[in-house]
């Protein structure tokens, strides 16, 4: 549709977060590794996406490059991206007329800065 869509995203409850930030940290830096992983050894990663989509080799590669292209480390999801998600709920739900992804509260970049602020993704970047 040419529109931002966010693809995805991970969710936890805010107490889970302050009882557990360093968990969470860690398993965003995982994720970042993983991607990082995936970008550097792509025929490793098609032979993933092969076996655990179960699609065949002209459907992985289109996957790949479609996804690949729009990853961004340290990104978090186009506003418009969540407006647009937004706009299409309340279609459906009243209750999404008028909500914005502040009103929602749908982001926290804290954990995003705070790995950035500690370097790992130049330090990421460089392997």
């Amino acid at each position: 549709l040419g529109s931002p869509f966010p693809l995805n995203c991970f969710m936890m409850k805010r107490s889970y977060l302050s009882a557990n930030r360093e968990k969470a940290v860690n398993f965003v830096k995982a994720v970042f590794e993983g991607l990082q992983i995936v970008k550097k050894n792509k025929p490793e990663a098609l032979q993933l996406i092969k076996k655990y989509m179960r699609v065949d080799d002209e459907i992985a590669q289109i996957g790949y490059d479609y996804y690949i292209n729009r990853f961004e480390l340290s990104s978090l999801p186009d506003k418009k991206g969540l407006d647009f998600a937004i706009s299409l709920m309340a279609q459906h739900n009243p209750k999404a007329k008028g909500a914005t992804p502040e009103s929602l509260r749908l982001l926290d970049p804290s954990i995003l800065e705070e790995i950035n602020k500690s370097g790992f993704f130049e330090k990421l970047s460089k392997q």
